[in-house]
């Protein structure tokens, strides 16, 4: 926790918001409070608001199968993380840009709506604009807010590839996620990996990919990898998300990882991780990081309750 009392909101990059503690729920919130008019970009959230005067704005990331479970969703998947949002004064906000990993090919947004649940009711507005990583409100109505869509079939999604080498461990171990672009999934992995210490690689793919879609990971010699072959699919944030290890009998002078489509050459994400870039005995524990939380993560291949990609909201 920490105390931001006021943040200019005329900076170009993300701010870091201020972390707040939601009694109510018994979990974290953020908060941006300013006294000038301008537009923010939420570092933990990718949530954009553009305000007319000065406004608080508090947000969390919320439940989709919470607000989903009663509803009709058989044509709807969602296509971000869900926001319940809260504002001290609705009319100093001019709009708002809800995240998407929706990778919108020839402008086509047709069939993106962003899904406002009202008092146990989903009701589905069309954006005022679809930008590339969100969808944008116009003097918007606020409560949980997530982009939803309803087409599917062979829709490109914006990847990303996580990496963590994990603590304590005597031989050098990596775990490896392929997800959406969507920062509540992202926050979940962080939060899994308590024994782990993130390696920042530009996380990225080079190419967007398909729910379904199978890659193959190769790496240097004498590193398992297990699985070989993964699956890219939606699984909510409050799911178990799949991941690969690989791991190594002794420490390398270089680590390199290559992520491909199953059966082909090309190459959608590598790495190349350099001795000096990792955890071994010989460094001292002040550099490590590890991410916070409780580990519920499982291997791609294990046994788990999961959504069967393309069925309904929840599990794409």
């Amino acid at each position: 926790m920490h105390d931001l009392d006021q943040t200019p909101l005329k900076a170009a990059g993300p701010i870091e918001p201020e972390v707040v503690w939601d009694s109510e729920r018994g979990n974290e919130a953020y908060r941006v409070h300013s006294t000038e008019a301008g537009s923010f970009l939420c570092g933990n959230t990718d949530l954009i608001c553009e305000v007319k005067e000065a406004v608080t704005v508090t947000y969390h990331f919320d439940s989709w199968p919470k607000h989903l479970e009663e509803q009709s969703t058989e044509e709807l998947h969602v296509a971000g993380p869900l926001l319940n949002i809260k504002v001290d004064a609705v009319e100093a906000v001019a709009a708002i840009h809800v995240p998407h990993f929706l990778c919108l090919e020839g402008d086509d947004s047709s069939h993106v709506y962003v899904a406002h649940f009202v008092e146990g009711e989903m009701r589905l507005e069309k954006p005022d604009r679809v930008e590339p990583h969100h969808a944008v409100l116009e003097n918007p109505k606020f409560s949980s807010l997530g982009v939803i869509l309803k087409k599917w079939f062979k829709q490109k999604i914006n990847t990303v590839v996580l990496l963590y080498q994990r603590l304590q461990l005597e031989t050098p171990t990596f775990h490896l996620y392929l997800l959406p672009n969507d920062s509540s999934i992202v926050k979940a992995v962080d939060k899994c990996e308590v024994n782990s210490k993130r390696i920042e690689k530009p996380p990225v793919t080079l190419k967007p990919l398909m729910i379904g879609s199978q890659v193959s990971l190769k790496a240097s010699e004498n590193v398992t990898v297990y699985p070989e072959e993964l699956k890219f699919q939606y699984l909510d944030a409050e799911k178990l998300q799949q991941y690969v290890e690989l791991s190594a009998e002794q420490m390398q002078d270089k680590f390199n990882f290559y992520l491909m489509k199953k059966g082909t050459t090309e190459i959608i994400w590598e790495a190349h991780l350099k001795k000096k870039e990792l955890i071994s005995e010989e460094l001292d524990s002040p550099i490590l990081h590890p991410a916070q939380g409780a580990c519920g993560c499982t291997p791609s291949n294990a046994s788990f309750s999961r959504t069967n990609p393309g069925h309904g909201a929840e599990g794409r």
